[in-house]
C-alpha cells in the first residue's frame, strides 16, 4: 500500500480527525555564483487534530423543597430523616389550620419549608359548608337524605320522618315557645271543606353528630342547632343549622395534631422512637430580607 499522496489527494480528500496546512518556508540552496541564496518552498502536509474533550452535561440545582403532607406520621418520618439535628423549627397556625416546618433555621444560603394541611373528611365537609346558611326545609330535608350516615341522634330516619310532617300546600306559622317547650314548635292549618284544623307539630331541636374531622382521626360528637323560621308568606318553612361546636371541634382537632407533634419530639408517642430536637409552637414562619446601614450616616 503506497504513503505516497498527490497534492490534488490532500486538497480534495478530508479525513476526519486530520486536517491541510499549507505553510510557506524559505530554503537555503546553493546559487549560480556559489554562495547561498534563499529559496521560498510551498510545504502541504497534513496533521492529526488534538481531540476535543466533552465537557460533562451540567446538573441543574435541586429545587427548593416545598412538600405538602396530609397525615402526621408522614410528616414527622420525614422530619427526623431529613431536617437538620437542633434547628428544625414548627409552627401552628390554628386558624388556617396548617403546620410549617423550616427544616434549617439558621441557614445563611436559603431555606426550605414543608407544610402539614390535614384533610377535611369528606363525611364532615358538607356538614362544615352548611353551617350557618339558611336554606328551605324541603332543602334541608333532601340534604339529610345523602348525608345522614353521620347523624347520630336522633336517627336520620327519626329526624326525616318528623321533618316531613310539614307539607307545602298547608299554612304553617312559627309557635315560638310552645308545645312542649320546644323552640322549634310548628302550628300546622289544614283547611278541609271550609273547617280549619290546627294541629302542634314539634320539630327536633338539635342534631347530635359523629363523624371525623380529619381524615385520619377518629369520630367525635358535634352537636348542631336546628333554627326554623317561617317565610314571609307564612306558607313555608325556613332552616339553618348552627353551633359554636363547629369552630371549637376543628380547633380542639388541629391541638390534638400538635400535641402528637410534641409527642413524637419528646419519644412520648407510638412506636417508642427517641427524642428529637424540635421547637414548637404556634404562629407562622416570616422571613424579611435584612435592612442595612447607611456608611455614611455612621461617619
Amino acid at each position: 500500500m503506497s504513503n505516497v499522496q498527490t497534492v490534488q489527494d490532500l486538497l480534495t480528500k478530508v479525513v476526519e480527525g486530520e486536517r491541510t496546512v499549507f505553510s510557506m518556508v524559505t530554503k537555503l540552496c546553493e546559487g549560480d555564483d556559489g554562495g547561498d541564496k534563499a529559496e521560498p518552498t510551498l510545504v502541504i502536509e497534513r496533521q492529526l487534530l488534538a481531540p476535543v474533550r466533552q465537557e460533562p452535561p451540567r446538573r441543574a440545582e435541586s429545587p427548593r423543597r416545598a412538600h405538602v403532607f396530609h397525615a402526621v406520621e408522614g410528616f414527622v418520618d420525614y422530619l427526623r430523616d431529613w431536617g437538620e439535628p437542633g434547628r428544625v423549627v414548627i409552627y401552628a397556625d390554628a386558624q388556617a389550620q396548617v403546620v410549617h416546618a423550616v427544616l434549617h433555621e439558621g441557614a445563611s444560603d436559603g431555606y426550605e419549608v414543608v407544610k402539614l394541611a390535614p384533610q377535611i373528611h369528606p363525611r364532615w365537609k358538607p356538614w362544615r359548608e352548611l353551617a350557618g346558611k339558611t336554606l328551605r326545609l324541603q332543602d334541608l330535608v333532601s340534604f339529610l337524605r345523602h348525608n345522614r350516615r353521620a347523624i347520630q341522634h336522633p336517627s336520620g330516619q327519626e329526624l326525616l320522618a318528623a321533618l316531613t310532617q310539614v307539607k307545602a300546600n298547608t299554612q304553617v306559622e312559627l309557635n315560638v315557645g310552645q308545645g312542649n317547650d320546644s323552640i322549634n314548635g310548628i302550628l300546622v292549618k289544614n283547611t278541609i271543606k271550609g273547617n280549619e284544623k290546627t294541629d302542634m307539630a314539634t320539630l327536633p331541636e338539635r342534631i347530635l353528630l359523629l363523624t371525623p374531622i380529619f381524615v385520619d382521626r377518629d369520630p367525635r360528637n358535634i352537636e348542631l342547632d336546628l333554627v326554623l323560621d317561617c317565610t314571609p308568606d307564612g306558607r313555608g318553612v325556613l332552616a339553618s343549622l348552627a353551633s359554636a361546636d363547629i369552630a371549637e371541634a376543628e380547633i380542639s382537632e388541629f391541638e390534638d395534631m400538635v400535641e402528637r407533634l410534641r409527642a413524637a419530639r419528646d419519644g412520648t408517642g407510638e412506636g417508642g422512637m427517641p427524642p428529637t430536637r424540635w421547637t414548637i409552637t404556634f404562629g407562622q414562619p416570616k422571613h424579611q430580607p435584612w435592612e442595612y446601614l447607611d456608611p455614611a450616616a455612621q461617619a
